[in-house]
């Protein structure tokens, strides 16, 4: 098959299966390595996460793990990129990583492209997007750092708050909050100021929490 049937096939496999199991999730695992590999990342990767949907166990299965330590390896320490062929590469390994929703192991990595001031601007802020599924981080310190760094663009900025943002506990908030009061950047603090805004106003019962710790922060010191 030629690479543009490939890329066909893989496209209607990732669009068709929605409860795929496991031994055709390995049998894709060659075409990672193929001519086709960057458009077999998004499919298989899926298809993992279609997968982990529906199976619990992902994190610690030996398999789905490989699949996605295949990914992770195209990052090296931090997305440093060596030849022109680099930039695709790592992008479509941070969109894969984020797809699965279950790269746990990856997370350093992730951080430290994310960190990484030497790197083109997208690849920065695909790297905080690949948390977009993920579980919530036991530690969010670099995060932070990237979310208070006044000197980083604000739109890496703004996504580290989102990562945050995605599962946040009173004591982010209040991070958050303080880090609002002093904010010298306009377009990072009317973001942040609006999203706050909206949380309060929602009626997600799963945020209601967070709207009540808002609440009551608010009450004290105008946002």
């Amino acid at each position: 098959a030629t690479d543009a049937e490939a890329d066909i096939w893989l496209t209607a496999i990732s669009t068709s299966i929605h409860r795929p199991t496991k031994p055709m999730i390995l049998a894709l695992k060659p075409l990672l390595t193929g001519p086709s590999s960057r458009k077999a990342y998004l499919t298989v990767s899926s298809l993992i996460n279609n997968f982990c949907t529906l199976n619990e166990g992902c994190d610690s299965d030996g398999d789905i793990q490989t699949i996605i330590r295949t990914f992770t390896e195209q990052l090296r320490y931090n997305c440093r990129q060596e030849s022109s062929d680099d930039h695709e590469n790592v992008l479509m390994a941070l969109k894969a990583l984020g797809n699965t929703g279950h790269a746990q192991s990856a997370v350093p990595t992730l951080q430290r492209c994310a960190a990484n001031t030497e790197l083109p601007m997208e690849l920065r802020v695909a790297a905080l997007q690949s948390f977009r599924r993920m579980a919530c981080l036991a530690d969010t310190t670099e995060l932070f750092n990237l979310l208070s760094n006044i000197e980083n663009d604000a739109e890496l900025r703004i996504h580290a708050y989102l990562v945050l943002m995605t599962c946040p506990n009173s004591v982010t908030l209040d991070r958050v909050l303080r880090l609002l009061e002093a904010e010298e950047v306009n377009q990072v603090g009317s973001f942040i100021w609006t999203h706050l805004t909206n949380l309060q106003e929602t009626s997600n019962p799963h945020k209601q929490q967070n709207q009540s710790h808002l609440g009551k922060r608010t009450t004290e010191e105008d946002i």
